[in-house]
């Protein structure tokens, strides 16, 4: 079975919450305990940066201020410092600490105040995939393509579109010239190799949107309009699958 691109993302995320007292941790554990996403807990602030190396989390939840009533806002740079890609939420329980807010403001974290249950938890779940926009391998992804030669195309251009790498490269890859992967693509009565990459691009564009929960019409821009009429503008885009399954038949290929 291949997984969406939200199951890569949560597979790859991890969350640290730090410096919390009991009921707030509790309160996370409880709203993500549904959630495949591993979190783990840490009380003291003296080893957080150490903790930080060691687990890596993809998004740590500070309080506005610990239980000691120290801000939270210097330990946020260091926490950026230590690992630049984390994402960093903090939460109060309190409007009155205003200084402590606006501290926090300017040192690039996303603050939330008196949040809700589902305010919590949607943050958290959008910061872990915003972290690992989760994609599947090109093998994974195009295993059940045929014909075997418009798989192998596939699988070798998914990968490769990650740079935006031409024809050539991918020839390369697979050990032979451009023009013996047109006369191949021809023989076999399928699109072009230049179309094939062109779709596989797509299919990349298409799996890092459908994690955010994107609609059609944010794909259209770069993309080909024959492939974003696929579907209608305004609705959630189709399962990964079938945009897989949409192209290949438009290349000449089918599924099995």
């Amino acid at each position: 079975m291949v997984r969406s691109p939200r199951d890569y993302a949560f597979m790859r995320s991890r969350v640290l919450l730090a410096l919390l007292r009991g009921t707030t941790e509790e309160r996370f554990i409880r709203l993500l305990s549904d959630v495949p996403i591993p979190v783990q807990e840490h009380r003291r602030r003296a080893t957080l940066l150490a903790r930080l190396k060691r687990y890596r989390p993809s998004v740590l939840v500070l309080p506005l201020v610990d239980e000691r009533v120290r801000p939270s806002a210097p330990l946020v740079d260091l926490c950026r410092a230590a690992l630049p890609t984390m994402h960093i939420v903090v939460v109060s329980s309190e409007l009155s600490r205003s200084r402590h807010l606006l501290m926090t403001l300017r040192h690039d974290a996303m603050v939330l105040v008196q949040p809700t249950d589902e305010q919590l938890r949607s943050v958290v779940i959008e910061a872990a995939m915003r972290a690992h926009p989760g994609l599947p391998s090109g093998h994974e992804l195009f295993s059940a393509v045929n014909p075997p030669f418009l798989r192998q195309l596939l699988q070798v251009a998914w990968a490769a579109t990650e740079d935006r790498v031409g024809l050539t490269l991918v020839a390369s890859h697979l050990g032979v010239s451009p023009r013996t992967l047109e006369r191949e693509a021809l023989r076999q009565k399928l699109a072009s190799p230049r179309e094939i990459l062109v779709a596989a691009r797509f299919l990349r564009a298409y799996a890092t949107a459908s994690v955010s929960g994107a609609v059609m019409k944010n794909l259209s821009v770069d993309l080909p309009v024959s492939d974003s009429d696929a579907y209608a503008p305004d609705v959630p885009l189709p399962p990964l699958l079938r945009a897989v399954a949409h192209r290949v038949r438009a290349l000449g290929g089918s599924m099995s």
